[in-house]
Parts: C-alpha cells; structure tokens; sequence
C-alpha cells in the first residue's frame, strides 16, 4: 500500500479552508462538504466541544457557519507524517482571529482528528 504523501494532506487540508471561508448562503452546503473530508469516526474538538462522528460534525460545522460570513487566509502549513499544524487568521464581524488547527488524517487522506487553537 503506498504511503501517504504530503502533498495529498496539503491538498486536503487546503480544501478545507477554501470550504471554510465562505459567504452565508454558502454556509450548509459548505458543512456538508466539509463533513466528506472526515473519516467516519473522526473528532473534532472546537471551543471546548468534542465531536465524534461525521453527523456530529456535520452539525458542529452547520451551527458554526450558518448566516455567518467569513474569510480564512492560510498563513502557515506544516505536514509531518500523518499530521499537519496549520496556522490561519479568520476574519468574521469585522474582527481578525489567529487560529491554529492540528490535524492527523487515515491513509485515504480523511482527516480522523482535528483540533482547534
């Protein structure tokens, strides 16, 4: 079985921040979308909340994004192994938040955790 490459995470990972910053009528078809980049027993741990399961997640994304408007720019991304750190800003409201994300991620290149900084 070939090993999982860096430039697959990197792809990923760059999916998900596309789907990340959207405009509000985006906001559920982008949750859906990003729910599909989970493997199905994935965690996802936001603001205190863990998430086990892609509907969980799924309805995490949908309550975080529905009717909000946000712009995320990648400022830095590291993948190591399985695993990737990235660090973006989130603009939203009018306020600009840095964020780290710490990703790991199956062999198919789901990402089976992702926690929030």
């Amino acid at each position: 079985m070939p090993e999982l490459s860096t430039d697959k995470i990197t792809q990923v990972v760059r999916s998900y921040f596309e789907l990340a910053g959207h405009g509000s009528a985006e906001g559920s078809r982008s949750a859906d979308e990003v729910a599909g980049l989970f493997a199905d027993d994935a965690v996802f741990e936001s603001g205190g909340g863990v998430h086990r399961g892609t509907e969980a997640i799924r309805s995490a994304y949908h309550a975080l994004w529905d009717g909000r408007e946000q712009e995320v720019d990648v400022v830095s991304l590291k993948v190591a192994g399985g695993e990737a750190a990235v660090h973006v800003q989130v603009s939203a409201s009018g306020q600009r938040v840095d964020v780290i994300d710490v990703m790991t991620f199956d062999k198919d290149a789901k990402i089976t955790s992702l926690r929030t900084y």
